[in-house]
């Protein structure tokens, strides 16, 4: 049976999200809920993106901004920021 276990679908999906992915077809009702939950944001996820966003805004047309730890973050974190704010207000 070519079927992958339970463990082996949320090693695949959760290494399809770290590849970028935002999400994944499934065939098996089962799966929608594990895919569900891997390709939702975390609270942290979402705090870090949140923060990434106030820091553009509090700079507007700065193509570099700083967060509060010092860390620079430029507009492709922005990009990731936007997306993720999306994906998580979608998985709430």
């Amino acid at each position: 049976d070519a079927r992958l276990t339970a463990a082996e679908r949320q090693v695949a999906f959760a290494a399809a999200r770290a590849m970028g992915f935002d999400g994944k077809i499934v065939t098996r009702l089962p799966e929608a809920g594990v895919v569900a939950r891997l390709f939702t944001p975390s609270e942290e996820e979402k705090g870090l993106a949140e923060r990434i966003v106030a820091a553009f805004v509090a700079d507007p047309g700065t193509e570099l901004a700083m967060l509060e730890t010092g860390a620079s973050v430029d507009l492709g974190n922005l990009a990731w920021a936007e997306r993720c704010l999306v994906a998580a207000a979608r998985g709430a």
